[in-house]
């Protein structure tokens, strides 16, 4: 389970422990949706399983997790990527919504590159076993999808998958690719701390504040600031986001539309302009 640190972090990191994905576990579990609808039949052997009421799923997400759970893909897993499993799968759904304004029908290769590659690295923070169990656990859950034909290009994720599985642990092990606070919650866990413990984190996060400060020097605090020499430039495009999709003109007069973080640097170069 996603646990919240300190308030804050509050909506920008999620840690991944034992603890926390059993918490999940068990939660999703009791939280189901008391209505007939939303009872899925599994087999003539076993007894219908209700549909786990996951926050950030729309319904279709929580009917693969339930059918997902009980397939042959599933069982190939091993312990540790079955125990990690529904988090993955969860946490993946969650950043495609959230940052791509994507339901799972829309999934493509380049979601598979931006959650894998770009987000799970920049704001998971768990130990780096952890995301070697990303790909054990995508790649069989997107076979899944094609064989219930619940997903049409479920193959081709999978494929691509496997191919990046190798950069998911590279650029995971980088620092330069985190976030601030995950940077922040990576120390407190080589200080071994326990992050799911609110008072031991917010205990360091008092210690780490103070020798911050403290390193901070400000010989003119107080002093009238000095007058600028240039006027500070207003940013044109500070109002849009940095995976909102854009459409722009070159000078030679041909257009692309793509994510404004992809065509960020050519427009302040004055090579395109906003259509």
């Amino acid at each position: 389970m996603p646990f919240r640190s300190n308030k804050c972090l509050k909506n920008t990191l999620l840690i991944a422990s034992k603890r926390g994905i059993a918490q999940l576990r068990t939660i999703l579990r009791k939280k189901t949706l008391n209505t007939p609808s939303a009872v899925i039949p599994t087999s003539n052997a076993l007894p219908p399983r209700p549909i786990w009421r996951i926050r950030f799923f729309r319904p279709r997400i929580a009917e693969w997790l339930n059918e997902f759970e009980q397939s042959p893909h599933y069982a190939t897993l091993g312990p540790e990527a079955q125990e990690s499993a529904l988090y993955i799968i969860q946490s993946f759904g969650e950043y495609a919504f959230n940052y791509r304004g994507e339901q799972p029908t829309d999934w493509t290769v380049e979601t598979v590159h931006e959650v894998c590659l770009e987000l799970f690295p920049r704001k998971f923070t768990a130990e780096i076993s952890f995301f070697e169990q990303i790909a054990l656990v995508l790649s069989p859950f997107f076979g899944f999808l094609k064989e219930k034909a619940h997903l049409k290009n479920a193959g081709r994720l999978q494929q691509e998958m496997l191919r990046i599985a190798p950069r998911i642990m590279i650029v995971a092990k980088d620092p330069r690719n985190w976030g601030m606070t995950k940077s922040i919650a990576m120390e407190a866990l080589a200080a071994g701390v326990d992050l799911s413990d609110t008072h031991a984190f917010s205990g360091f996060m008092a210690n780490f504040t103070a020798n911050q400060i403290h390193k901070l020097d400000f010989p003119n605090i107080g002093a009238k600031n000095p007058q600028l020499l240039r006027p500070v430039r207003d940013d044109p495009f500070k109002n849009i986001s940095r995976n909102q999709v854009v459409k722009v003109q070159y000078t030679d007069g041909s257009s692309r539309e793509g994510k404004f973080k992809r065509l960020e640097e050519d427009l302040k170069a004055g090579k395109c302009t906003l259509l």
